[in-house]
């Protein structure tokens, strides 16, 4: 984790009506970090996502990864 970021999170849930407890409450939940964790396992594993950003239109026809020249 990069110094800081957890503040910058902290004050974007603010920005987003989350009250400080219930940012505490979200971060510290173990059923979300499982659930959080499980989602990036299958989009690992399902769409084969190696990087970011990665897009998926229509499922697996179209794929965008990583950065693009315009």
């Amino acid at each position: 984790t990069k110094p800081g970021s957890e503040n910058v999170l902290k004050q974007v849930a603010g920005f987003a009506g989350l009250a400080p407890a219930q940012y505490e409450a979200c971060v510290s939940s173990k059923p979300l970090q499982d659930w959080l964790l499980q989602g990036r396992a299958d989009a690992t594993n399902i769409y084969e996502i190696t990087s970011t950003p990665t897009f998926i239109f229509r499922g697996a026809l179209e794929r965008v990864v990583g950065a693009q020249t315009y």
